[in-house]
């Protein structure tokens, strides 16, 4: 009679912690938060379009600003990252095609949508 026999490894019993969920706290809160803000009444404290309201009661011309100059500040950031030293897994040419790729692309679907 053959018995064979195998070694359980301490790592099986070990419990099992996924390292997404540590990664996906941020990006949960934010849409949280976004979607109380869509789904309370209209004049509550909570909700979008008060937010929105206050915000240019309190800083007129911000929306101007943010609107035309924010959403390209993913180019300025790349330069900005690569001259602080900071390491990254692709070359600097590289990482500057890839977000003005993604500036353009953002830039024609929202103008689209909005036209």
């Amino acid at each position: 009679m053959v018995v064979k026999s195998f070694e359980v490894s301490p790592m099986q019993n070990q419990p099992v912690h996924p390292h997404w969920i540590k990664a996906a706290i941020v990006p949960a809160t934010m849409i949280s938060v976004g979607t109380i803000t869509l789904l309370v009444e209209h004049n509550s404290f909570l909700s979008k379009y008060t937010i929105h309201d206050k915000v240019l009661e309190l800083f007129p011309g911000v929306n101007r600003l943010i609107y035309y100059h924010l959403q390209y500040t993913p180019l300025a950031e790349v330069s900005g990252l690569k001259a602080a030293g900071v390491k990254s897994r692709s070359d600097f040419v590289n990482q500057l095609a890839i977000t003005a790729k993604s500036a353009l692309l953002m830039t024609v679907i929202v103008q689209g949508m909005k036209h």
